[in-house]
């Protein structure tokens, strides 16, 4: 957005095809550093832009993860994975999470990923479900496909 945008430059960064300093896809992070210097790049933030939204009753699901997950996967896909292992696995939120950092990895995501659904305006609490998929393991992952880290709740 504008408002961001000059922000950053006023700070001393440059947006260079669409990414801060050329490299970097947010303009807000928490302990984002530029790794040859481990100094923070001009412009990058660490307060969060917080915006307010009333829950609604139709509001079904909060994704919250690092912009590793949203490099790879546009936000109407992500609903999608989301919407569909919640019906798959009886509204177990950790699936979905889990689902969809297993579609950025496959993905060759270049940074680590971390997802977290939040159900929202969920019914009752269910037993636990019955059915799991097989736990996601690294090293089946070809090497490009490795990030340093990988978590899901």
């Amino acid at each position: 957005c504008h408002a961001e945008r000059v922000r950053v430059c006023s700070e001393g960064g440059t947006i260079e095809a669409g990414r801060l300093g050329g490299c970097l896809g947010v303009a807000r992070a928490l302990g984002d550093v530029e790794r040859s210097t481990r100094c923070k790049l001009p412009g990058l933030s660490g307060t969060p832009e917080v915006c307010l939204h009333a829950i609604a009753p139709s509001d079904e699901f909060a994704i919250l993860a690092t912009d590793g997950l949203w490099e790879k996967v546009s936000t109407d896909e992500a609903v999608g994975i989301a919407r569909a292992e919640l019906l798959a696995y009886d509204g177990d939120a950790a699936m979905a999470s889990e689902k969809l950092v297993e579609t950025a990895l496959r993905r060759h995501t270049d940074d680590n990923v971390t997802a977290l659904v939040v159900r929202l305006n969920a019914p009752a609490a269910q037993p636990a479900p019955t059915r799991r998929r097989p736990r996601l393991m690294l090293n089946k992952l070809t090497p490009q496909a490795q990030p340093q880290s990988l978590s899901a709740l």
